[in-house]
């Protein structure tokens, strides 16, 4: 992203007063004074942001407007020919490079998640979010005003910084940027907090969704009833493959597979559905090198669910997956009836 032109740091607006000379000092001021410190909430709408897996870098991924405006009843007192010297700072955790302030991963690492909040001004266009000015005075009251705020720091947003975004990041509420003045000789006069500016909510970064390709329907071909030696014995398998594309995530990806006919089944074993006519047999899937049965579980995407198995983590150098697994059907009880023998499975991805 190519970096904005540097824009004013400050809110500050500048009321003439009496002639003599001296330093800023910080005193209180009437409630009904408009230049003066500001408190200034902002609020997301929303708690929980998913961001297409196609979402260009430098794209606004969530808003928050403000919410609030409040006044410290506070300013500092300038005489003509002082000087301020006004301090922007950042949230403390996280980066800056002076427009950015990039979230950290959820993992504890001081790896940059892909996401970025700004502070923007009515325009669009972003304000400074650490910096060191001096600004000449002519006299009067020095601080801030709602109407400042609005121009000049009108939203809080985050922002697509990578084409990576890491998933679980949280974007915690608090406070985000904080103007703080004081007299430039004289700083022992006071400082003044100028305007602070806070998020009231926390917003996560759910993971993102992965492309999943597999076919609709498997043929297992026909057997005769003979093939059919006792309960247990099993057809040859038919192949059939999945390909998974997680460009623009970075997760551990994970599956379960289901029986929609019995929720409740852990087994590797499917029924037939109730319109085959058939009997006496099932449908198992093997996985892996090994043909590892794959047992069924909920049709859940939490972590941990049961019977759920991993299948590969998605990166920036490995985004894509193949998964290749192998059904076959499998006798049941005693006796084996000749007809139509169908069985469904759903599967559920599980980011992580």
């Amino acid at each position: 992203m190519s970096k904005p032109n540097r824009l004013p740091a400050a809110m500050l607006l500048l009321l003439t007063a009496g002639s003599a000379y001296g330093a800023c000092t910080l005193v209180r001021v009437p409630a009904d004074q408009e230049i003066q410190g500001q408190e200034v909430i902002y609020t997301f709408p929303n708690g929980r942001v998913s961001i297409p897996r196609n979402l260009p870098v430098g794209s606004v991924i969530a808003r928050a407007p403000i919410r609030s405006i409040t006044k410290t009843g506070q300013a500092l007192q300038c005489q003509p020919g002082d000087r301020v010297r006004e301090t922007v700072n950042a949230a403390t955790d996280t980066r800056n490079d002076g427009i950015n302030g990039y979230l950290r991963r959820g993992d504890g690492s001081m790896t940059d998640a892909g996401v970025a909040y700004r502070v923007l001004q009515s325009d669009g266009n972003p304000m400074q979010l650490t910096s060191v000015s001096a600004w000449p005075t002519n006299g009067g009251a020095w601080g801030s005003s709602a109407a400042l705020v609005r121009r000049y720091a009108a939203e809080i947003v985050l922002v697509k910084t990578s084409d990576v975004v890491h998933s679980g990041t949280v974007f915690p509420a608090g406070l985000k940027r904080r103007i703080n003045a004081v007299d430039f000789n004289n700083a022992a006069g006071g400082r003044l907090v100028a305007a602070t500016m806070t998020t009231t909510n926390s917003v996560t970064i759910v993971p993102q969704t992965c492309e999943m390709t597999s076919p609709a329907t498997v043929s297992l071909g026909n057997h005769r009833r003979t093939a059919f030696t006792g309960v247990g014995s099993t057809t040859p398998t038919t192949s059939f493959r999945i390909s998974i594309d997680c460009t623009g995530v970075q997760t551990a990806v994970h599956m379960t597979m289901s029986d929609p006919s019995n929720v409740a089944n852990r087994s590797s074993t499917l029924p037939l559905t109730s319109t085959s006519t058939a009997s006496g047999i099932g449908v198992q899937i093997l996985r892996g090198s090994t043909d590892t049965l794959v047992s069924f579980g909920p049709d859940s995407a939490v972590a941990g669910n049961p019977n759920q198995f991993k299948l590969f983590d998605a990166t920036a150098a490995t985004p894509t997956h193949i998964e290749t697994f192998r059904a076959r059907y499998v006798q049941t009880a005693e006796k084996v009836e000749p007809g139509t023998a169908n069985s469904v499975v759903t599967m559920t991805m599980s980011y992580q």
